[in-house]
């Protein structure tokens, strides 16, 4: 054999041997169903471990770092490589809506929880454009949404919704849009120091935008509406949401004298409580917040 002839051999084993221990290096880190589910495991225990001021960091950490990632598969090439993140970028979102319903408490966040909680939303807002399904997109996304309305941050809440909130239609939206402004309204009428005019033509604008969502819970669309409520575990039925958008309005109706609407509108909310407590009645967490509320309005 030529010198040229054993150089070629010897290089062309030096290749084969490094690629083999290469592939063999890839095998022995590579990801597989059960250290994937461990390192969601140890993400979700590390996060949950977290103090309140440090979950956003943690979130930050965790969409920051990238890793080598090896794995194996029937598809060709059956070997993929990639620098990704320790855990899939959806299971991050995942793990940041659990950091939200954290400080978002029962739907009334404390006033020592909304900085945390606004930390959470911020990263939700930056980490949004990652997420690889729309399925995870829309999901934080609307955490981001809850977000706007506990910190009374309605002006943003209206203008995602104006936008357009993908994964709802534009009913859905525009009957949010109206909730929302029924709120800002009483938020108004709530300001110390607010004349009696300007308390009148809030609650006036309120009463328009609760009932107008009430009306949307009726329409055919909703008909098979049933929601639970993330942070208390109580199911609405659209009877319920709408008896409570009407007896909303019946209550400021009277506090601004007309009589007339307000008591319209308690017949109204009456009529769809009845249809809401028996959906409600296998459900001892729902009826019992179901009936608290019936009971607060004298019903």
């Amino acid at each position: 054999m030529s010198r040229s002839s054993k150089i070629s051999f010897l290089l062309v084993v030096l290749v084969a041997a490094a690629l083999a221990g290469g592939i063999a290096w890839c095998w022995k880190i590579r990801e597989t169903p059960a250290s994937r589910t461990a390192a969601r495991k140890e993400a979700t225990k590390e996060l949950r471990a977290a103090k309140d001021d440090a979950v956003r960091a943690y979130l930050d950490k965790l969409a920051s770092e990238r890793f080598f990632h090896t794995w194996f598969d029937n598809k060709i090439p059956y070997m993929h490589v990639a620098w990704e993140t320790k855990v899939p970028a959806d299971f991050i979102a995942q793990l940041a809506e659990e950091a939200f319903l954290r400080f978002a408490g029962n739907g009334e966040a404390n006033s020592e929880d909304i900085p945390h909680m606004k930390q959470i939303m911020g990263f939700i807002e930056a980490f949004l454009p990652n997420c690889t399904t729309e399925a995870a997109a829309n999901s934080v996304r609307d955490r981001l949404l809850d977000g706007h309305f506990l910190v009374g941050d309605f002006e943003s809440a209206i203008a995602m919704l104006e936008k357009g909130l993908p994964g709802h239609d534009p009913a859905w939206c525009k009957a949010t849009v109206a909730k929302l402004r029924a709120h800002r309204a009483m938020e108004t009428a709530a300001k110390p120091g607010v004349d009696a005019a300007t308390v009148k033509k809030a609650k006036e604008e309120a009463i328009a935008n609760f009932t107008a969502f009430g009306e949307y819970m009726l329409t055919d669309s909703m008909k098979q509406f049933e929601d639970c409520d993330p942070t208390t575990g109580v199911i609405y039925s659209y009877e319920w949401v709408a008896a409570k958008n009407f007896m909303r309005s019946a209550v400021l109706a009277r506090e601004i004298g007309d009589v007339k609407k307000a008591d319209e509108l308690a017949a109204r909310a009456k009529k769809y409580y009845t249809p809401a407590l028996e959906k409600a009645k296998e459900d001892k967490k729902s009826l019992d917040v179901l009936k608290a509320e019936m009971k607060s309005y004298g019903l």
